[in-house]
């Protein structure tokens, strides 16, 4: 095995290694998760807000029906519009709040396991032997090509390359 391979996956072990333990990362998780709920809230009181509107434009409609409104069906119409489009348009950004909570959510459960299996492997890398590192990097590394000018192409396994993809989701939240 190339002492260069050796090192390149020392370097990623060591990034590993000096990642956040548990704490920060639910910490982190939990400090995002806040944000979406107070986005949540916010919005679940503007939608009461329009949805009272929305209400009383209805009730003013049964007075324009009986005589007693200072409007127009055509502008109780638009305003009722309007406010319809609003509420739509704020039940949107709550699903799509819901479905990014639910990814953060994912994302935190996938990454947990392997984290531990990663930074475990990380501080047995560098205490092993040659042989040790040879079946280490064989769990971390699908391939490695060696090329022109022994210029190293280095592919990870498919299953820490997600972890990477997670780890950097939560952490770019």
């Amino acid at each position: 095995m190339d002492k260069a391979v050796i090192e390149v996956v020392a370097s990623i072990f060591s990034k590993i290694s000096d990642a956040p333990d548990e704490a920060e990362l639910r910490k982190e998780y939990n400090k995002e998760m806040q944000k979406c709920r107070a986005k949540q809230t916010k919005l679940g009181t503007e939608l009461k807000k329009y949805q009272k509107q929305y209400d009383k434009l209805n009730e003013e409609i049964a007075n324009t029906l009986i005589g007693e409104s200072f409007y127009s069906p055509e502008q109780l119409s638009a305003a009722m519009t309007t406010v319809q489009q609003r509420i739509t348009a704020i039940n949107q950004q709550l699903e799509k709040i819901g479905n990014e909570m639910e990814q953060k959510k994912a994302s935190m459960e996938k990454v947990r396991p392997m984290y531990d299996m990663f930074k475990g492997w990380a501080e047995e890398f560098r205490m092993a032997t040659i042989e040790q590192k040879k079946m280490i990097i064989s769990q971390v590394i699908s391939r490695i090509e060696i090329g022109k000018g022994y210029k190293i192409n280095i592919t990870l396994n498919m299953e820490y390359e997600q972890f990477c993809v997670g780890w950097n989701g939560l952490n770019n939240l």
